[in-house]
């Protein structure tokens, strides 16, 4: 039972009533008597109050929860009482989860009625996740005091990779807006080895695609269309070990690798390539043979649901050797990260065995807090540090060899910011399908 601010205020006013008034203390009675009658109507307000059970919530939210994105959870707050009842609503959350505490604020119940309350939730670490019952405090009918009460049950939700990224390039492919996510066009036409269409010939095409037979049956030029190969490979190779533990932007370099190869795998799928999955740290922790279809993304996602990054040092050989598997030439798209030479040392090696077989495209994410630190940007704390930007420098300089090591070998490259990681994964798949370099 927690005392309201109605029932302060009377015993803060009785006090200092009775000083402002002093005296040879015969008021004193007074202010015990009041005191008493407060504390007494109190009392009462306790046994008027209403019983746990007598408030009962639901939560519902989206089947799946998409990690780094609002997401948005849904109260329900049932009185099963017959009469209204005043109370303060608050949500807690949990550990991962943005933000802690939601708080609902003051609300009136009505007899046997219920309220809803809709609010947003930011998930940073998927895997499976219980919140704890809804934090309710009912008002005594006399306004003197609060009761804490739990309604509902704890609730269990499952946060994925970032799926509503997936809805979002379906939405803006149907209204061709896809640049608006930074995608360039998905069909370029003229473009690749096979046939699509044919079409009348625009001046400045090249002679070589005119179809002379179509020309002669219609009698003006006929120009053919074509496009990206279909039916290729693409392995998702995703880096598990410690340098993907570290947080960028709120998310860890894995989060950020596993959000944008699931965009990547949809594209792919769309285009009607078969996507396989390895992720690995110091041994294979999924692995998912090529398929083809719509039908295989709901498998990704599933096998990167509650896969989390460790603090071990990766094994290439493992991964690398995994992604290789297939007879088919393949794209293979590695998220992973280098720390210095001696990660480099492992993961130079592994990924040009790939060569000339397969198609290998190592995908680095930048940190800009560490660039900021390196150029003498950050804040006020590293400017005086001088080994920081050192160490900051030093760091960038290692990752910049590596990158033009593995451009100098046939291995192709991105180091990206966060925000544009995805649509640079996704350009980039394009543009190698369009040069029909797989």
């Amino acid at each position: 039972m927690i005392p309201s601010w109605l029932m302060v205020s009377l015993l803060a006013a009785a006090s200092a009533a009775a000083l402002v008034v002093g005296g040879d203390g015969s008021w004193w009675w007074v202010l015990v008597t009041f005191d008493a009658v407060v504390i007494g109507l109190f009392l009462m307000d306790v046994r008027l109050l209403t019983r746990p059970g007598s408030v009962s919530g639901v939560r519902r939210n989206e089947r799946v929860m998409s990690v780094g994105e609002r997401n948005a959870v849904v109260l329900t707050l049932t009185n099963e009482t017959a009469r209204k009842l005043v109370v303060r609503v608050t949500e807690p959350l949990v550990h991962g989860m943005e933000p802690l505490t939601v708080n609902l604020g003051r609300v009136a119940l009505p007899p046997r009625g219920e309220v809803t309350f809709t609010y947003e939730v930011r998930p940073l670490v998927r895997g499976r996740m219980t919140l704890p019952p809804t934090s309710v405090r009912a008002l005594g009918p006399l306004g003197l005091g609060w009761r804490a009460l739990e309604a509902g049950p704890p609730h269990e939700i499952r946060v994925y990779p970032n799926v509503m990224a997936v809805g979002r390039y379906q939405s803006l492919i149907r209204r061709s807006r896809l640049r608006e996510m930074g995608i360039a066009a998905v069909r370029q036409h003229g473009q690749g080895t096979e046939f699509e269409s044919l079409r009348e010939y625009i001046p400045g095409d090249d002679p070589v695609k005119i179809d002379w037979k179509a020309t002669a049956r219609r009698g003006k030029l006929i120009s053919r269309n074509y496009q990206a190969e279909r039916s290729q490979t693409i392995m998702l190779c995703l880096d598990a070990g410690r340098m993907m533990t570290t947080e960028i932007d709120g998310l860890s370099r894995f989060d950020h690798a596993v959000n944008s190869a699931l965009l990547l795998a949809h594209v792919a799928l769309s285009h009607g390539d078969g996507v396989g999955l390895v992720v690995f740290s110091d041994g294979i922790e999924r692995y998912l043979p090529p398929r083809k279809g719509h039908g295989f993304l709901p498998r990704i996602v599933e096998a990167l649901y509650d896969v989390q990054p460790s603090l071990v040092e990766p094994n290439y050989r493992d991964g690398v050797t995994r992604a290789a598997m297939g007879r088919r030439r393949s794209l293979v798209v590695m998220f992973t990260d280098v720390s210095g030479e001696e990660t480099a040392s492992e993961l130079v090696p592994y990924v040009g065995r790939l060569l000339p077989r397969h198609l290998p495209l190592v995908v680095f994410l930048r940190d800009h807090e560490v660039e900021n630190c390196a150029e003498g940007g950050a804040e006020q704390a590293a400017l005086t540090d001088p080994w920081s930007m050192a160490a900051a420098a030093n760091f960038l300089e290692e990752r910049e060899h590596v990158q033009e090591y593995l451009r100098s070998r046939g291995t192709m490259v991105l180091d990206v910011m966060p925000g544009k990681l995805a649509p640079q994964v996704v350009n980039t798949y394009l543009e190698i399908k369009a040069r029909s370099l797989i």
